[in-house]
C-alpha cells in the first residue's frame, strides 16, 4: 500500500484523562511538599528549643560559678 498510517499510542484515552491525572499528580506533590516543610519547621523548632536551653542552662552554670567564686 503507498498510504502512510500513523500510529500514536498514549497512556489516556482522552485530554481530559490525562489533565485529569496530572492534576491529581501535582495535588499529591503539594501535599508532599506541605509535609516535608512541616517536618523540617518542627525539625527547626526543636533544634532552636534545645539550644535556647541548652544556653539557658549554661548561663545558670556560669552564675552559680561567679557566686562561688565571690566567697
Amino acid at each position: 500500500s503507498d498510504q502512510l498510517v500513523h500510529f500514536q499510542w498514549k497512556q489516556y484515552a482522552t485530554e481530559r484523562e490525562e489533565e485529569q491525572h496530572k492534576l491529581r499528580q501535582l495535588h499529591a506533590l503539594s501535599d508532599e511538599e506541605v509535609n516535608a516543610l512541616q517536618k523540617l519547621s518542627g525539625n527547626l523548632h526543636r533544634i532552636v528549643s534545645e539550644k535556647i536551653t541548652n544556653r539557658s542552662k549554661h548561663a545558670i552554670n556560669l552564675s552559680r560559678n561567679r557566686i562561688s567564686f565571690e566567697f
